[in-house]
């Protein structure tokens, strides 16, 4: 849940530094620390130059102090695609840590954790994978 939202910096018309924390769920005793997001936010909302679009990135400002664990944004995109005169296609892509990993950490092992999760997804598919019954 939202716990604060604020623009810390507006850079155009079309982008800017926003920042938010977000509340974790559950009780007093086990509840998750706050998350920490600060980004740079662009966007095009004209729609006669295409779709319309929001696309977010993590960034540093000087200005912000770190208030619980700050979620990295690897890349974060909406995009809104009119189908007719009343529908509109919306598309979310997005590659977030969470946890607050360092880019290190991301550079050594999330490339191994996705291919072993790639080669997952492969194997299902074989003619040896056979559904258990639970």
């Amino acid at each position: 849940r939202l716990h604060q939202a604020a623009v810390i910096q507006t850079l155009s018309k079309d982008m800017e530094v926003y920042w938010y924390l977000l509340r974790g769920r559950g009780h007093s005793l086990g509840s998750q620390p706050l998350q920490e997001h600060l980004l740079l936010r662009t966007w095009q909302s004209d729609p006669s130059s295409g779709p319309l679009f929001l696309s977010s990135v993590s960034t540093e400002h000087p200005d912000v102090q770190v208030q619980g664990i700050r979620s990295h944004i690897h890349s974060s995109l909406y995009l809104l695609e009119p189908t007719g005169t009343i529908k509109t296609r919306l598309t979310h892509v997005c590659r977030t840590d969470t946890r607050g990993r360092s880019q290190e950490w991301h550079s050594r092992v999330s490339g191994h954790l996705l291919a072993a999760s790639l080669l997952s997804i492969r194997d299902s598919f074989s003619s040896d994978y056979r559904e258990t019954n639970i």
